[in-house]
């Protein structure tokens, strides 16, 4: 019987990437089938999170086929119930247990895997540096508004408020000090003086960054109310100042001519995830808990 591999997508749209290109290497790896569930979404964020891929043409998995969403009325059935407990009879990778890369991709050929958990560790999506063609397409059905600005002279500034409230332990205090050096290198390195803000408080986020924007700078707040419309909007700018979040990572990632500022360390726990890719430049910031 063919190998498969399983993939549990949990939170938001960044993560949802993140779980589902983790599955795709390990499927391409072992030539495995590719069956993404998406029961589980709704148990993050008082049940508002939602599938996203769809929005995406994603690329083929390891058996040459198209992958295949598992739905409630799908995970039901025997045939899936089999298959399940299959996977789980051989190997389970399970975030955050399993942060390297040896350990998150089995290196035994031929083999099933179910993934469970997050995946955000930058050596596992290197291989769609080495294939771009492998990289999330937008889907031509897929409904979006692209705004007016020169994304070759402007920088985008991502701020995710909300992982701070809700994961002060994971991600620290709000890292003004690392905005601050970012725009400052962004300013003296690049001659930027224009700043388009994305953020899921664009009011706040523009408040917080206000002491740090000297008055010759333009600092504009991009308000689109639609996350799709901010990721495919991002992915445009030459530019970008990147917020520690997965939907910032994966808006700079699939622009790889990008000049991208990150911080470092990217999240308190666990320290140190390797979520900076080689090109990308590194900002030290200052935290405390």
């Amino acid at each position: 019987m063919r190998n498969i591999t399983w993939v549990i997508l949990r939170g938001g749209l960044g993560n949802q990437l993140f779980q589902y290109y983790a599955g795709l290497k390990h499927s391409l790896i072992n030539k495995s089938r590719l069956y993404i569930d998406v029961n589980h979404i709704h148990e993050d964020l008082n049940g508002l999170r939602h599938y996203e891929l769809n929005n995406f043409k994603l690329p083929l998995d390891g058996s040459g086929l198209i992958h295949e969403v598992i739905g409630n009325s799908d995970i039901e059935n025997n045939f899936f119930q089999f298959f399940k407990r299959k996977i789980i009879g051989n190997t389970s990778c399970v975030h955050p247990s399993v942060p390297t890369l040896n350990e998150i991709i089995p290196t035994r050929k031929l083999e099933s895997a179910i993934f469970d958990g997050y995946f955000q560790n930058a050596n596992l999506y290197d291989y769609l540096l080495l294939d771009p063609g492998l990289l999330p397409r937008l889907n031509p059905l897929a409904e979006f508004e692209i705004i007016q600005s020169d994304f070759e002279r402007t920088c985008a500034i991502t701020v995710r408020l909300k992982d701070y409230l809700k994961f002060p332990k994971v991600f620290g205090d709000f890292p003004l000090d690392y905005y601050e050096k970012a725009v400052n290198e962004m300013i003296y390195r690049f001659n930027i003086s224009k700043f388009d803000l994305y953020s899921d408080d664009v009011k706040l986020a523009q408040t917080l960054l206000a002491p740090i924007i000297a008055p010759e700078i333009e600092l504009r707040p991009i308000s689109t109310n639609n996350a799709l419309n901010d990721f495919v909007n991002i992915s445009k700018y030459k530019y970008k100042i990147i917020a520690n979040s997965s939907f910032s990572w994966w808006a700079a990632f699939i622009n790889p001519n990008a000049i991208v500022y990150y911080m470092d360390p990217w999240l308190l726990q666990p320290l140190n995830q390797q979520l900076g890719l080689s090109s990308w430049r590194k900002v030290e910031r200052n935290f405390t808990l």
